[in-house]
């Protein structure tokens, strides 16, 4: 059967065909070599490692591997999360603004019998809105350097991270082709005498490659375990730096915030809800109550975040080594005064269940009352129930 020439085409047949040419061209022939028809060779040899060639398989690799997928993961999560705090930053902002404005219309001038006290509350709320317009720059400002400061280097981070995962593959391919190479010849020899001619070839070209593939997974073996560990080192550094700054960028914000916000506190007091003036404009004891009952185990969850306490954690452990207010025994008048301290409480880490009658079983995000502290198992009560728990499942707030 004879093949038509493209002049026996018509127009858009041959449109199709050289617009199909054009995209064919474009194809990068190596990587789909290198990911598709490679792919399943890589399965099996993959598969096939650990039972062929046990000596192949190193243990501190494999922990270096496991080490940097972590370090990626902490990379994307970090950039995650520095996305979701910008965001909730600015709407934060744009919530004290609308607040403002919501509670403005609540007094507005839609009649001529507003009151003076309506008068008063709509001067305070001016007033709020005047603070939340005054933090909007300074927001803004700490972001824009937050994302210059924190998110180039997370970039730099990222590219760093694809070149050592790059690395990584090179390295992972050399040992597989070594393996293959072993096993041809080590199946080869073991023909012994039944040996054709081309076999015997083989062996000589095989041997060859081998050499090629030992010295070239040798190279980059030494490379990773060399450097690699470096690398691991600077990177959770440089996190950690990271992680300092954009605590100390959130710890402005809200101290810009709340220092002034304090000016209105006296004003503006929703914890002194019997004041006559909140009562005779709205209802504002039975909103008092609805917020904080919807918010109340949010506000939970938010106090048990380790990153609530960042510096009461420090302080505690400096204060460790100092006794306690219960040991201080006051003598008068031949009376022996204990002074106690107040209640302790702590907030699960995790789910424990008790082994046995006298251990205290939890969930994680409970809040524990503390009632003694000696040694990895601590003393306490939830819910009316009193038992022994394991201290590490804790963290005291």
């Amino acid at each position: 059967m004879s093949l038509c020439t493209s002049a026996e085409l018509d127009p858009v047949t041959q449109n199709h065909i050289n617009v199909f040419n054009f995209k064919k061209m474009k194809v990068d022939w190596n990587d789909v070599k290198e990911n598709v028809i490679r792919a399943p060779q890589i399965f099996l040899q993959r598969t096939n490692l650990a039972s062929t060639n046990p000596s192949l398989i190193d243990d501190e690799i494999i922990g270096l591997q496991t080490n940097f997928k972590n370090l990626v993961t902490n990379c994307k999560h970090l950039q995650v999360s520095l996305k979701r705090y910008e965001e909730s930053a600015k709407f934060m902002v744009e919530c004290g603004l609308q607040t403002g404005q919501s509670l403005k219309s609540l007094v507005a001038d839609t009649s001529k019998t507003r009151s003076e006290i309506d008068s008063l509350f709509l001067n305070k709320i001016n007033q709020y809105n005047m603070v939340f317009q005054d933090c909007k720059p300074i927001v803004i400002e700490v972001l824009t350097s937050l994302n210059d400061r924190v998110g180039s280097r997370l970039k730099q981070l990222e590219s760093h991270n694809k070149e050592v995962a790059s690395l990584l593959r090179q390295r992972e391919y050399a040992l597989l082709d070594l393996n293959k190479e072993m096993l041809c010849l080590e199946r080869l020899k073991a023909k012994g005498n039944l040996m054709t001619c081309k076999e015997q070839q083989k062996i000589f070209t095989t041997e060859r490659k081998l050499t090629v593939c030992e010295r070239n997974f040798t190279k980059l073996n030494r490379v990773i375990k060399q450097e690699l560990p470096v690398y691991l080192v600077i990177s959770k550094s440089i996190i950690e730096n990271i992680l300092q700054v954009i605590y100390f960028g959130t710890l402005t914000v809200f101290y810009e915030l709340q220092n002034k916000l304090k000016s209105l506190e006296r004003d503006i007091n929703l914890h002194d809800a019997d004041q006559s003036h909140y009562s005779t404009t709205t209802k504002n004891m039975e909103l008092v109550s609805v917020f904080k009952a919807k918010h109340a185990p949010v506000a939970l969850q938010v106090d048990s975040l380790k990153i609530c306490h960042f510096y009461e954690k420090n302080l505690r452990n400096v204060a460790s080594n100092i006794p306690s207010a219960s040991t201080i025994v006051t003598n008068y008048s031949g009376l022996k005064i204990v002074q106690e301290d107040k209640d302790l409480v702590c907030v699960a880490g995790y789910n424990f269940e008790k082994i046995n009658d006298q251990d205290l079983s939890f969930k994680r995000g409970d809040h524990i009352k503390v009632l003694k502290q000696e040694g990895s198992w601590w003393k306490g009560e939830l819910n009316g129930k009193v038992g022994n728990f394991p201290s590490n499942y804790v963290e005291l707030i």
